[in-house]
């Protein structure tokens, strides 16, 4: 069976296959594919912390595509999940805090859905951030500092609050980062 250029499928299986490998070089093959197929991608990515936070954050920070910024805040929350283990540098952590950041205050052209929303309010709970905290605190009690951040329908509305509150009372966030 030969496999297609354009198959997710194909693209899915290889990458698993990358991740296997647990190579430093794979990292930008890695980031490359995040949000196109293998939910390990993140997980895998994070894995290599302080190597592969500079590209994980140039996605978080630059795409337009909701799946790789998915993604890239999934490997970033992982990364300060598992901080005591595996420390951050200093600068990395500020450039995380302020990611989080703009992605809780700015409406984005990725917003209308609220899964980017739901994945910055994951990683700002993860940073312990006071002033992040606030933030979650402010979208958890208030429906219309969401709809202000572009989340459009009251399902919508009410799911991102559900999910800050689940996030402040310490539910952990999904997927899981072990």
């Amino acid at each position: 069976m030969s496999a297609r250029l354009d198959d997710p499928e194909f693209f899915a299986r290889l990458t698993e296959a990358v991740i296997e490998l647990h190579d430093p070089r794979s990292i930008d093959a890695l980031v490359g594919v995040l949000g196109t197929g293998s939910t390990r991608t993140p997980i895998a990515l994070a894995d290599f912390w302080e190597l592969a936070a500079p590209k994980v954050l140039a996605v978080a920070e630059a795409s337009d595509n909701a799946f790789q910024v998915d993604h890239a805040l999934i490997a970033l929350r992982c990364m300060v999940e598992h901080i005591r283990e595996h420390p951050l540098s200093d600068e990395t952590l500020e450039t995380v805090a302020n990611l989080a950041e703009q992605r809780l205050t700015d409406p984005q052209l990725l917003a209308s859905n609220g899964v980017i929303l739901m994945k910055a309010i994951d990683l700002a709970v993860a940073l312990g951030d006071p002033r992040l905290r606030k933030l979650v605190e402010s979208i958890a009690s208030d429906a219309d500092a969401i709809r202000s951040r572009g989340v459009r329908g009251p399902d919508l509305v009410e799911r991102v609050q559900r999910h800050s509150a689940d996030r402040l009372e310490g539910i952990h966030a999904r997927p899981s980062c072990d």
